[in-house]
């Protein structure tokens, strides 16, 4: 709009003559330059009254009545150039320098003519003449600025108004010239800042606050830009420009009614303006009246950057039979449009139209599934031989289309088979979203549609969804910068053309996304979408409805007022809640009623998404403390000790034996021979009756009874009987002899076994590697002493064995210490989970008052970096006896920490053992931490630090357990760390408990350039015991850290007290 396009038509012949041989055929008439002045006159009037063919005529007679005379062939360039004839714009300038070649208004001129003409280096070359005769012709001046701006010499078009405003500081003209190419490049700011100036220097200039005008609505600040347009309007009643832009900016808030009377306006004085006409197709297509929106938007035509090819060919009139006849289909404008508009395909095969479809390289391959069409041809290549073109958003016009005709389709688009991207199975069953954040930079609307990823972030909190990144092209690095890959997987780098990308939306249960191209791939496909719209939506999308007539499966959010992102992702949060929280009232919708039988799914999944096991229950056992338990993990919470489980599915290998000994119902067992299905045997060991019969069955509905060797009776060091007290199916102590004093519940007899006993008498699971689970209730030593001959075999690889009540008694303590010393001399080591729910990394055990499951692993079993279970709402775990360690012990577990360099996992899986102060630390860090960009929280515990750093920063958490979705599991003191950089980074709290001090430092001064940390110094003189006591694993006095921070690259720019702790400022130094 800041200048007015040029309008393409037809002229008669009588402008192309050579005013040059006109003159040579009529020797016989001398030059008269009077009268060519006089007829030059009347044809800038009748130029000015838009009589073009007489004022053609009359510039032609004024240039031969003096052939001297250069003005009447300028202007006649003019006119020809503004009616889209530029060759013979170029003919006339030229032969206007051939007359006066100082001519700077004939360089000029020439200049856009061969701009427009795709000749910028003879555009330029001309520019620079037309300033070299004239330094002040700003105009001149600021088109060179914009064709070096467009060649990407950004900094050479400034400096030319630059150097022009250091002589003419107040240059009104000079100041909105550099405004347009500030605009251009992207500067906005600095542009409004230009316009501004400009008008005060001139306050009668209308080019200026038209200008601003047109900016200020780009932005969608419109009531400032309407007030300008009315300015306009008063210094120029007849500046057509602005009632154009009054109109568009109204539209633009969604008052198109209101908008057409400005439009109109604009029309009445001049009826070829095309923003004007471009303005009036959005108000119409805007409101609903189709027809009229069609035959407005046709003067898309009449711009100079949207001229088709094959413009020699004809152009399918809507009337003509098409039987017998091929049409080349034409692609224009971006991928979504052509995506929309090949629903229209069918329609022309129904009257008999031979299809040639010619369409941007991304969809070849997708619209190869199109029926009805006989050959795709891509954009900018030669086509075959056709009868007639049509330009696809023309298809709309030529069929008549209203809101009540739409050819809808649910789904028209069907991408091509590709096994190599099928998903991994949606772990727990979770809702997988795709979502898109960016459009093309280049679209004239993008700061509008487009939003910050971190906006996402936040969704990424609601427990059971997945979410996808099908981001491509500008905003795919956002992953890496805002270091969110845990809580966002990016499926960029399988995604090379739209078919690729169809195919992962294709396996999706919605789609989240801005207004682009993706979002008409989504609803092409039948595929639910939500898709975000600004205040002032595309034209498609209409007013005042969260539907569309164009596509059934698509939702539209709507901003509630011009940049209110805010409410819409409010709007999505709470929507995707709602959602959830239906899953997960029917998360039992899964399981199978029977009648008196439940059967439940494994949260486990084989690749094709079926569960690896189901288990049928009876539902009188529901209300068992042990079924009910295990069931309502198993369904609601992410599956029955997950981290377990998953550990033991990580390590087995084919040919292994599992022995699960107080094998339950089988969910070990079941998982276990699941990991490789019909390469895993295992023997399970379960003393109840009751029990075993449920074992057994559960075996047997999955057909995987022959993978099992069932032993009812319990597991000991050797042969004999014992006395078992059940008071529930997983709650029983066995007596035999001393092993389980003060045991209560229903007495039941069992033999008692030795695993070496059981292996003796089975050849075929003999000599098998092997993972042995006990879960015997305090009774594990004597397990282990009875599977010892396995063990020193070599072949025991792990052993997983659960540490509960019984050891409270000093007698049992002692002996389970004496089997994790015995183990130890065997090569095993000791590990545990932070949180036994949520996994994450193994690490070291220290015996404490903790009921939890230990880990003894062998010395040539590699442990993974972390055992994820998909995040879901996790119940409290058990030994929470852990915050009331007496202090001794605490410093006992300390110093071991300390001896083993290990993290103390205990402290960081429970809440209530989070240090203190952590809202008063936070508070001050968040004053040092820059407003944008992603600050990475390391130690993050309850993530208090969130809430207290600027909405426009992007957060990434690192703990030891997961807070949230987004944390970063990691175990900082085994080197654990994510790749890639971000803003600053904090650190409070957590230096206390690490071991290796400068690799931590050294390492989050590769990942930022700014760090606030706290720390609770050390005084000289003060007990290192009562430090130990509470978990620290170092003591640093104020300088100490200091010159660490400094050895590792840091320099400390600010100090303050944060609670007890003292905070510290740095930045990397030099």
């Amino acid at each position: 709009m800041a200048r007015k396009a040029a309008t393409k038509r037809k002229t008669r012949n009588t402008g192309s003559k050579s005013p040059a041989k006109t003159a040579a055929r009529k020797k016989a008439a001398p030059p008269d330059p009077a009268k060519a002045r006089e007829v030059f006159t009347q044809a800038l009037e009748l130029h000015r009254t838009r009589d073009f063919d007489k004022a053609a005529d009359a510039y032609t007679q004024a240039a031969t009545l003096d052939p001297a005379f250069a003005e009447p062939l300028i202007n006649l360039g003019v006119l020809l150039r503004s009616q889209g004839d530029l060759a013979g714009a170029v003919t006339r300038y030229e032969a206007a320098l051939a007359i006066q070649p100082d001519h700077a208004g004939a360089h000029y001129n020439l200049g856009n003519a061969l701009k427009d003409s795709n000749d910028p280096a003879g555009a330029e070359t001309h520019f620079r003449q037309a300033l070299e005769i004239e330094p002040d012709y700003h105009t001149a001046r600021s088109n060179l600025a914009i064709l070096l701006k467009d060649a990407g010499k950004l900094k050479e078009a400034e400096s030319l108004f630059d150097k022009a405003l250091v002589a003419h500081p107040d240059n009104a003209d000079l100041r909105n010239a550099l405004g347009v190419i500030l605009w251009e490049s992207g500067r906005r700011e600095a542009a409004i800042a230009c316009y501004k100036r400009a008008m005060a220097a001139a306050p009668a200039m209308v080019h200026a606050p038209f200008n601003l005008a047109n900016a200020l609505m780009t932005i969608g600040r419109y009531d400032e830009a309407l007030a300008l347009y009315r300015r306009v309007i008063e210094l120029d009643d007849g500046y057509v420009g602005a009632y154009s832009g009054m109109g568009q900016t109204l539209t633009g808030m969604g008052r198109p009614d209101e908008a057409l009377n400005y439009l109109r306006k604009a029309q009445e004085i001049d009826p070829d303006h095309l923003d004007t006409h471009l303005g009036l197709a959005r108000a119409y297509l805007l409101k609903g009246d189709l027809l009229a929106g069609w035959d407005e938007y046709e003067w898309r035509w009449q711009r100079v950057d949207r001229q088709p090819r094959y413009q020699d060919r004809p152009v399918w009139d809507g009337r003509k039979s098409l039987k017998g006849k091929t049409v080349l289909l034409q692609s224009e404008q971006g991928l979504g449009d052509s995506i929309q508009f090949v629903r229209y395909i069918p329609l022309l095969r129904e009257k008999g139209a031979t299809i040639l479809l010619e369409t941007q390289p991304g969809l070849m391959r997708l619209f190869q599934c199109l029926d009805g069409v006989e050959k795709i041809i891509r954009e900018g290549t030669a086509a075959p031989d056709f009868d007639f073109r049509i330009p696809m958003l023309t298809l709309p016009k030529l069929f008549g289309t209203t809101l009540d005709n739409l050819p809808v389709q649910k789904r028209y688009l069907t991408p091509p088979p590709q096994p190599e991207l099928r998903l991994k199975p949606a772990v727990n069953r979770a809702l997988r979203i795709g979502i898109a954040w960016a459009g093309r930079p280049e679209h004239k609307n993008d700061h509008n549609r487009s939003v910050d990823l971190n906006r996402f972030m936040e969704l990424t909190e609601i427990d059971g969804i997945e979410f996808r990144s099908l981001q491509k092209g500008r905003g795919e690095s956002d992953i890496a910068k805002l270091s969110c890959a845990t809580v966002l997987a990016d499926c960029s780098p399988e995604l090379f053309d739209m078919a690729d990308t169809a195919n992962i939306i294709d396996q999706l249960d919605l789609v989240i996304t801005v207004d682009t191209s993706i979002a008409h791939l989504a609803a092409a496909l039948g595929k639910a979408v939500w898709v975000l719209t600004p205040h002032a939506p595309d034209w498609r999308w209409l007013l005042n409805r969260e539907d569309t007539p164009w596509y059934p499966t698509m939702k539209l959010l709507r901003q509630p007022s011009p940049g209110d992102w805010d409410s819409v992702f409010t709007r999505v949060k709470r929507d995707l809640e709602d959602i959830v929280r239906r899953r997960r009232n029917l998360a039992l919708s899964a399981v199978e009623d029977r009648g008196d039988v439940i059967i439940a799914p494994s949260a486990f999944r084989f690749p094709d998404g079926r569960p690896t096991f189901r288990m049928p229950v009876p539902k009188s056992y529901l209300s068992d403390a042990g079924v009910g338990f295990l069931v309502r993990h198993e369904t609601q919470f992410g599956g029955y000790e997950f981290p377990a489980r998953r550990f033991i599915i990580e390590h087995l290998e084919p040919g292994d034996l599992f022995i699960d000994i107080g094998a339950h119902w089988g969910i070990f067992t079941l998982s276990a021979i699941s990991a490789h299905p019909g390469k895993i045997k295992a023997l399970a060991i379960e003393p109840l009756p009751d029990n075993v019969a449920h074992l057994r069955q559960w075996l047997a509905f999955n057909n995987m009874q022959n993978q099992v060797d069932v032993v009812q009776g319990a597991a000991g060091n050797g042969y004999g009987e014992g006395v078992l007290f059940a008071n529930s199916t997983m709650g029983h102590s066995l007596v035999e002899g001393n092993m389980a004093p003060g045991a209560k519940g229903r007495e039941i007899r069992v033999p008692i076994a030795s695993v070496d006993d059981l292996l003796a008498a089975r050849p075929d699971l003999q000599g098998r590697r092997t993972i042995l689970k006990i879960d015997v209730e305090g009774v594990e030593p004597e397990v282990v002493d009875g599977a010892w001959n396995l063990v020193e075999a070599g072949l025991v690889k792990a052993i997983m064995w659960e540490k509960g009540r019984n050891y409270d008694e000093q007698e049992r303590f002692d002996a389970m210490m004496r089997m994790a010393d015995k183990l130890s001399r065997a090569g095993f080591r000791h590990y545990r989970f932070p949180h036994e729910q949520a996994g994450g990394p193994l690490l070291p055990w220290i015996p404490t008052n903790e009921m939890l499951n230990v880990f003894s692993v062998a010395g040539d079993i590699q442990l993974k970096t972390r055992y994820a279970k998909p995040f879901t709402p996790t119940p409290k775990v058990f030994g929470a006896d852990r915050a009331n360690l007496p202090p001794e012990q605490a410093i006992r577990v300390s110093e071991e920490l300390i001896r083993r360099r290990g993290t103390d996992a205990a402290r960081w899986g429970m809440p209530e053992l989070l240090p203190a102060d952590a809202d008063i630390r936070a508070a001050a860090a968040a004053k040092y931490l820059p407003k944008s960009g992603t600050i990475l929280d390391v130690g993050s515990g309850a993530m208090v630090l969130r809430k207290h750093i600027d909405p426009a920063c992007g957060y990434a958490p690192i703990d030891l357990t997961p807070t949230a979705r987004q944390t970063i599991v990691m175990d900082l003191n085994r080197g654990h760390f994510p790749d890639g950089s971000c803003a600053a980074i904090a650190a409070l709290h957590i230096l206390p408990y690490i071991h290796d001090i400068n690799a931590l430092l050294t390492r989050l001064h590769k990942a930022a350039d700014q760090l606030v940390l706290t720390y609770p110094v050390w005084e000289e003189g003060q007990d290192r015991r009562a430090r130990r006591a509470l978990g620290y694993f170092n003591d640093m006095t104020a300088d100490a850290l200091k010159e660490r921070l400094v050895a590792t690259g840091w320099q400390v720019t600010g100090e303050e007290a944060a609670g007890d702790d003292l905070l510290l400022v740095c930045k990397r130094a030099g």
